[in-house]
């Protein structure tokens, strides 16, 4: 159970907000929900986007950013295998991520965002129009009316090639998953991969 004063704006937040208003610029960092940032952003007058991905890909594309940066979780680099580290991270980290972050879903400051189809034709499961939409569904958001042809633009330098993702594919977990990975997944999220509509039940 995380308590929420450890996410509660603090000077820090503060301060990165007002360096993002001189420099016109945007708050970009991970930011666990609580009642209390809710009511902070509300007072700032701010947009949060919640991009909403199968967890499932999201725990394998962590993985391996781990592999570039330092472990959170300093356990995770004691054991010798990328299996079994996709294991103890399933079974120690993917339902409290999963958790700190839902009850943006729901919140009236939020926009939803859809990750496949972010990612376009690049992704696997949706199309550059799919993608364009997305895009335009941020700009509405903000009050931007850009042209169609802008819209493609951002899609193209922003969408389906980062390096901040692993490979940007839906469904990458397959690749990676056994059958201890399924049912470990099953076990800590399985209800929820229904509820959002990444499956239609338990026998995947």
């Amino acid at each position: 159970m995380i308590e929420e004063s450890c996410f509660c704006p603090n000077e820090v937040v503060e301060e990165i907000w007002e360096t993002n208003a001189r420099e016109g610029s945007f708050l970009h960092f991970h930011t666990p929900y609580t009642r209390e940032m809710e009511r902070y952003l509300i007072q700032k007058k701010a947009v949060v986007f919640f991009v909403k991905r199968d967890p499932r890909d999201q725990i394998v594309s962590l993985l391996n950013h781990y592999k570039k940066f330092k472990f959170l979780d300093k356990n995770v680099e004691k054991i010798e295998s990328d299996d079994e580290r996709l294991l103890y991270m399933i079974k120690n980290h993917m339902k409290n991520n999963v958790n700190i972050f839902k009850g943006w879903l729901s919140s009236p400051i939020c926009c939803v965002l859809d990750f496949n189809k972010l990612m376009g034709a690049h992704g696997g499961v949706a199309s550059d129009e799919d993608a364009i939409d997305q895009i335009r569904k941020i700009a509405s958001v903000l009050d931007l009316n850009l042209s169609d042809d802008h819209l493609e633009e951002v899609y193209k330098k922003h969408f389906g090639k980062s390096g901040a993702f692993f490979r940007g594919k839906a469904g990458s977990w397959r690749e990676c998953f056994l059958g201890k990975h399924k049912m470990a997944v099953k076990q800590e999220i399985g209800q929820l991969l229904i509820e959002w509509g990444f499956e239609k039940d338990l026998n995947w």
